[in-house]
């Protein structure tokens, strides 16, 4: 019997020195049976009372994950889901602290697979999948869909809140921060993976999207919203690649160049604005069309720089027309001989006028044009001479337009070039 409890000693310092194990701490019990609990044990109770003791709580250190597993086992929530899953992911919405909370609770949820995998009296995994419908379902009810609204309400208040001068705190005192769900990592839903920040960017793309094609003139604003997303919270928002044009420009330069007389005879040019407004005498309406080099650009980025060429051809005919009229009133005898009378006249006297033309000659002139006749619509040659200079200046103007509006454009399409370090 000595040997034997020597020999049992001996292997319990073996398995000791051993990585333990459920086994391993199984030969451990049996052979300290076999040392210390034989009837005649030459051990007392109080020398190895402790050793069992110990035992015992190695037992547990080794079994400890498979006591944690079942500490923590959540497969009980499958059967109160549709009253604490809305409390709990409501309770994480409410307060965006908490949002690093919503993986772990996704992963409590999945302890419910095996128990609802298990089913007897259905399938097991056509359950499991309208369990996993709830989930998402409840999910996008009580953070999605409010996330969404939330972060677009606060886009516009700031962005409205800058075109209108008035700054946000003005308008409501910022307590929550939206971005602590943005910004979280994705995390895994049963077979998928989940990231909040992709489904505000899809909601807002289709938003932007919708909202801008219906009132194209405020893409300026929608780009400044883009862009405060991606500063604010990090999303990523798809261009809208609308047409590059609005809806009230009211011009187009493909119309205008077909009628290009038209618009010289009914526009007036603004050197210093650089823009073309409809005289008031041509219209019966309330409001003056007008054209802007963005118009011109918005123009060429939807028909294409081909337009251009075909612009020029265009005006340079009308110019040739209008030189024409312009040539021949010139070499009229009448007109003629009376400037070269006030020529000479100037020429003669101009040291008398400080190089100065009298105005009294230039009324005397104007009275000579209008006994030379009127028009059917009451104007003398000159008033028609005066409006066949300011037509041919309009053209001209409206070439450098153009010139001004294709560069506008080049520099839209410039911002798409790959940058040298990406080549």
């Amino acid at each position: 019997s000595v040997t034997d409890q020597h020999a049992a000693l001996g292997q319990a310092m073996v398995l000791l020195g051993k990585p333990q194990t459920p086994q391993n701490l199984v030969l451990l019990d049996v052979v300290l049976s076999i040392a210390f609990q034989r009837r005649d044990c030459h051990f007392e109770p109080n020398e190895y009372e402790s050793i069992f003791t110990e035992l015992s709580v190695l037992n547990r250190l080794v079994n400890v994950q498979k006591h944690m597993k079942a500490a923590t086992c959540c497969e009980f929530l499958y059967w109160q889901r549709e009253g604490f899953f809305p409390i709990f992911f409501d309770s994480i919405y409410a307060t965006p602290s908490k949002a690093d909370f919503l993986p772990y609770l996704v992963q409590a949820l999945h302890d419910c697979r095996p128990a609802v995998l298990g089913a007897k009296h259905t399938d097991g995994v056509a359950l499991l999948k309208k369990f996993t419908e709830f989930v998402r379902e409840v999910i996008d009810d009580s953070i999605v869909q409010p996330l969404c609204t939330e972060v677009e309400n606060d886009l516009r208040l700031h962005t409205h809140g800058a075109i209108l001068g008035q700054p946000f705190s003005k308008i409501e005192k910022r307590i929550r921060d939206p971005s602590k769900f943005t910004s979280m990592p994705a995390f895994r839903f049963f077979d998928e993976w989940v990231q909040l920040s992709h489904s505000v960017e899809k909601y807002l793309d289709v938003q932007f999207y919708n909202l801008n094609a219906l009132m194209t003139n405020d893409w300026k604003t929608y780009e400044e919203m883009r862009n405060l997303a991606r500063e604010r919270y990090g999303l990523q928002i798809a261009e809208g690649y609308l047409p590059g044009s609005i809806v009230d420009q009211g011009l187009d330069v493909l119309v205008i160049t077909k009628n290009i007389q038209v618009f010289v005879a009914q526009y007036s040019y603004n050197m210093n604005e650089q823009l073309f407004v409809q005289r008031p005498a041509v219209t019966e309406s309330k409001h003056l069309s007008t054209l802007h080099t963005r118009h011109v650009a918005n123009s060429i980025r939807t028909h294409g720089t081909g337009i251009m060429n075909t612009t020029v051809n265009y005006v340079y005919k009308c110019l040739l027309k209008k030189l024409a009229i312009l040539s021949q009133f010139l070499y009229d005898e009448h007109v003629k001989s009376r400037l070269l009378k006030d020529i000479k006249f100037f020429n003669t006297n101009k040291a008398k006028f400080n190089n100065q033309f009298p105005i009294q000659r230039g009324e005397k002139f104007g009275n000579d044009m209008k006994k030379l006749g009127v028009g059917e619509d009451g104007r003398s040659c000159l008033d028609q001479f005066r409006q066949l200079v300011a037509e041919i200046g309009n053209a001209l103007g409206y070439m450098r337009m153009v010139r001004s509006g294709g560069l506008r454009s080049v520099s839209y399409t410039h911002l798409t070039l790959p940058t040298k370090r990406i080549v």
